[in-house]
């Protein structure tokens, strides 16, 4: 069962160095959903104010006690410890075999969330690493001589980590991944004016192996090569243009067993998987629910629709709790889109 839902179900969203104390643990085991911990603001702001004056270990052991006296789960410190005790993981995306992590780091002066990208080789990478980006291939785009005359400091800072377009996946042909992240294009400094945007991809083999950064190119402020919509009333139809990723959300409660599966193949030459999470209700309620958000591209015109059933994996001969069905129109009008409801 465990092993199941781990496969199926989600969670639910400084560059600063390291404070001194004991040295980040590696993770021994797959994370998964149940690593998520999500406060409510009240929470957090109790361990805020308990936590901050203090540095070194009292710091790491303060935060820790905080999160265990709040009701997070074994699984979510043990995550905690595994990035130095600064941050713990708000949202999971299941991608497979890398997942990605969104991270919270609340005790930040900037940049208070990041991505990490999990459950490879090697078992985490932070993607504002920016050791981890060759400068080479970079320099060499004509479009960065054109910005270094324009803005003379411009170089490469970590981009906004708030939103959830980024990181995407993509599927390479030999069945690896890859993800693209953007970077933000700064004049000197945090504060500085926005030249532009870098994008990169971080690449890994079918076995989930990291096999390095590839430089993507440069954008102009205010270009979105990547836009979601998300959508949540399964009797509406959901219409997107071709390259259009877009996001079906459905109440869920994996704490009951609970978790919503596909019900048939996709037609994969209208729509795409990208990935599912699954995102807590931010209460202090235990086994309180939260939100399943699977996550497709439109990579063709047509028709078709998304079934998915809401049922215990184990339980193959029970009907399902509930169901849900997508029409899916690719390639129309997205003035023709409707205004959808939670259901």
């Amino acid at each position: 069962m465990k092993q199941m839902i781990m496969l199926i179900g989600l969670c639910v969203w400084l560059m600063a160095a390291p404070l001194q104390g004991a040295e980040p643990l590696k993770p021994a085991t797959l994370t998964g959903p149940e690593a998520c911990w999500s406060p409510a603001t009240q929470v957090m702001g109790m361990i805020r104010t308990a936590c901050a004056p203090l540095a070194g270990t009292a710091f790491e052991e303060c935060f820790i006690a905080g999160m265990q006296k709040s009701g997070a789960s074994p699984q979510a410190v043990a995550f905690t410890k595994s990035i130095g005790n600064l941050g713990y993981m708000e949202a999971l995306r299941r991608s497979g075999p890398v997942d990605i992590a969104f991270v919270v780091y609340p005790f930040r002066a900037n940049e208070n969330q990041g991505f990490l990208l999990i459950n490879g080789t090697p078992p985490q990478i932070d993607v504002d690493d920016l050791n981890l980006l060759s400068p080479e291939n970079f320099k060499k785009d004509p479009r960065y001589a054109s910005l270094k005359r324009q803005y003379p400091a411009v170089a490469l800072w970590f981009g906004d980590r708030s939103g959830r377009d980024f990181p995407r996946m993509e599927r390479t042909p030999d069945g690896g991944q890859r993800f693209i992240v953007r970077y933000r294009l700064l004049n000197g400094c945090h504060a500085c004016e926005l030249a532009g945007y870098a994008g990169y991809a971080f690449e890994f083999d079918k076995t989930g192996r990291f096999s390095g950064t590839k430089y993507l190119g440069i954008e102009k402020p205010g270009s979105r090569e990547f836009s979601e919509e998300a959508f949540s009333g399964p009797a509406a139809s959901v219409t997107v243009r071709e390259g259009q990723t877009f996001a079906l959300t459905l109440r869920s409660n994996p704490t009951t067993g609970y978790i919503w599966q596909l019900t048939e193949p996709l037609n994969e030459g209208i729509v795409r998987f990208i990935g599912q999470e699954y995102r807590m209700d931010k209460t202090d309620r235990v086994g309180a629910g939260g939100r399943e958000i699977w996550t497709f591209k439109a990579v063709g015109s047509g028709e078709t629709r998304i079934n998915l059933k809401y049922a215990r994996p184990w339980e193959k001969d029970t009907a399902p709790a509930k169901t849900a069905q997508f029409r899916i129109v690719s390639g129309g009008d997205m003035k023709e889109k409707r205004a959808l409801q939670n259901p």
